[in-house]
C-alpha cells in the first residue's frame, strides 16, 4: 500500500518505503534538479505527495496520466 498505515507528526500520508513511491520520489527529485542525497524540504515534501495522491486517485478512478509537472 502507498499509504502510511498511521499518519505520522509531520503529516506526510505515503510511505517512501513502497516500491511505487520510491521509483515517483526520485523521480520527482530529478524532474526538480534535487540530489538523491539531498532530503526534501516539507514544502518539496508536501507538493510531492499532492501530486503522487491526485494521480493516484485518477489512476483509481480509471482516468490514465502520468505525474503533473510541478512548479
Amino acid at each position: 500500500m502507498i499509504f502510511l498505515d498511521v499518519p505520522n507528526k509531520y503529516g506526510y500520508q505515503l510511505d517512501l518505503k513502497d516500491p511505487l513511491v520510491q521509483k515517483l520520489y526520485w523521480r520527482y527529485k530529478d524532474k526538480h534538479h534535487i540530489p538523491h542525497w539531498c532530503p526534501l524540504s516539507d514544502e518539496e515534501r508536501l507538493d510531492f505527495e499532492a501530486q503522487v495522491i491526485e494521480w493516484w486517485e485518477r489512476r483509481s478512478n480509471g482516468r490514465s496520466g502520468s505525474l503533473p509537472a510541478g512548479k
